[in-house]
């Protein structure tokens, strides 16, 4: 250790990790490995961890993804020897660009490395206050604006090997972590990644935070950190309250929960009892995700299931319709449940083998053969079937004609339950074949729907804006539930998602044609679902 009388800096660095070890019940001669890049903060926490008498390991990881990279390590490993630690080097390779895959193979060395010691790491309040502006930008819970945690063992870091990650310098500022480093004397690496213009959090460092304090005072930072802390102890408390519910109840993660577990709890509980039950078998949920599913406690009307990520789904996504519609959350006989449904087709028109048809050379190729189209309508219809088994009324089918009328027909045939047939006419494209956005009913129904089970049969779904008014329509007539069967959907054409509780076919954006659809009332008749040639309605 560097021989001298601490300065202020040095003492507050060692106060905040002074504050940790007591926390983590960690003592003199314990074992411990820091993460060391060679910057300011992490420099300060090896000083501080060597000099509080810890069996201090360092880790530096050189991702090689600058020029020098191992000359900065190997000056860092030394500098961390000379303060009296035991230090090392790894390389790692990392796979993909940006700061996410460089984390990751960051954090997984510094697991393997620590072989059941605890891992210190050198976040600083600076770090808190910048991640509470990033999350408020994304519209963050509490869970994300709460900031990090001091001691976490929730953590990829303990994933591969540590007993659990510590973060000893949230009470420290980086201020006062390079002070630190100039009273010991500590040469410090300016890492010029956290210069770059083009990483957001740099951006927050060097150009949003010196504005606000400029104009808010100096001390924003400070609260900016004390805001984080205080929502941190909010969300812990709500978090040990979901998960005291959940046990309560004798719920397990991924069995069947009764709504009745969920249902008289507020929204911000329930939401975290759902996120908890589904730990480990669904992959990152967002706030997205968690709000479709609490609607299946709260707003039940018959819809369809939500879809979430896999398990091994490496990242979170609110795309919760094209990438992540294998695994469902859906709610049968007064429960939720996960399940697995079948994976979407998504066409191309590259089936060179067209039947023989009456409109000559106008279809340049055919998506959905018959024998396929046939056997998806007749698993949609059990789909159907099965959610609606114990229903004690006839379900009410709403056709919209004229295009959804073939698949109709087969659906409702196909259907194991009773069913009553209604038709309506609902248009918003005149006489082109772009969707006019204003909606005109036709053909109203000739049934009051109050108090019954409706589903809407509807061919495909284009740019959404019409299913979505005729949804709002009927479900402002009163009944029991309403949910939307479609047969086709283009995704690249999609406005206003519209939620399906059962949906056959992505398919490209092209003009579709066959098995109903038709352009000026032409190729209804085909059996099979073809894309039309250009040519034909340009």
């Amino acid at each position: 250790m560097r021989p001298g009388r601490p300065g202020p800096a040095t003492l507050a660095v060692r106060h905040s990790l002074a504050d940790l070890l007591d926390h983590a019940g960690l003592h003199r001669g314990d074992a411990v490995v820091c993460g060391v890049s060679g910057g300011g903060d992490s420099l300060a926490l090896a000083a501080a961890c060597v000099h509080a008498g810890l069996a201090v390991t360092t880790v530096t990881v050189d991702h090689r993804l600058q020029d020098g990279s191992d000359r900065v390590a190997a000056r860092a490993a030394q500098q961390c020897r000379d303060l009296g630690a035991t230090a090392t080097v790894v390389t790692v390779d990392v796979d993909g660009p940006g700061e996410g895959p460089a984390r990751a193979a960051r954090y997984r060395a510094l697991g393997e490395a620590a072989d059941g010691r605890p891992v210190l790491v050198a976040h600083t309040a600076d770090d808190d206050a910048e991640g509470l502006l990033l999350s408020l930008t994304r519209g963050s819970g509490t869970g994300s604006l709460a900031g990090l945690r001091e001691i976490t063992g929730d953590h990829p870091v303990v994933d591969a090997g540590a007993s659990f990650l510590g973060r000893p310098l949230l009470a420290a500022t980086r201020r006062q972590t390079r002070g630190s480093c100039a009273e010991l004397g500590l040469g410090i690496w300016d890492d010029p990644h956290n210069e770059h213009p083009e990483i957001l959090r740099s951006r927050v460092r060097h150009e949003l935070l010196p504005v606000m304090r400029e104009i808010l005072g100096p001390r924003v930072d400070a609260a900016l950190t004390r805001s984080a802390r205080m929502l941190r102890e909010d969300a812990d408390l709500l978090d040990d309250q979901a998960a005291g519910a959940l046990e309560s109840a004798g719920v397990v993660p991924g069995d069947r929960l009764p709504v009745t577990v969920l249902a008289d709890r507020p929204a911000p509980l329930r939401r975290r009892m759902l996120r908890d039950w589904l730990a480990g078998v669904a992959g990152p949920l967002t706030s997205v995700h968690l709000v479709r599913i609490d609607a299946l406690v709260a707003d039940w009307h018959g819809q369809g299931p939500v879809a979430v990520p896999h398990p091994d789904q490496p990242g979170p996504t609110i795309d919760v319709r094209r990438n992540t519609h294998r695994r469902v959350v859906r709610r049968r006989d007064g429960a939720l449940e996960t399940t697995h449904l079948r994976r979407l087709d998504t066409v191309t028109a590259d089936n060179p083998e067209i039947p023989d048809h009456p409109f000559g050379d106008d279809i340049s190729g055919i998506l959905i053969d018959e024998p396929t189209l046939q056997r998806r309508v007749r698993e949609l219809a059990d789909e159907v079937s099965d959610r609606h088994r114990d229903a004690p009324e006839d379900l009410v089918l709403v056709c919209v004609l004229k295009g959804a009328a073939v698949f109709m027909s087969d659906f409702s045939r196909a259907l194991s339950v009773p069913a009553q047939l209604e038709f309506m006419v609902v248009s918003s494209y005149g006489s082109g074949v772009e969707s006019s956005g204003t909606v005109t009913i036709v053909k109203d129904l000739a049934t009051d729907i109050a108090g019954r089970d409706v589903v809407i049969v509807e061919d495909i779904i284009d740019s959404g804006r019409t299913l979505s008014w005729l949804v709002k329509d009927l479900q402002g007539r009163g009944p029991k539930s309403l949910e939307v069967v479609a047969l086709l959907r283009k995704p690249d054409r999609v406005v206003v998602d519209v939620e399906c509780s059962a949906l056959g076919f992505e398919v490209p954006d092209e003009f579709i044609v066959g098995y109903g659809l038709d352009y000026a009332e032409r190729y209804r008749t085909l059996p099979w679902i073809g894309a039309l040639r250009p040519e034909v309605y340009s």
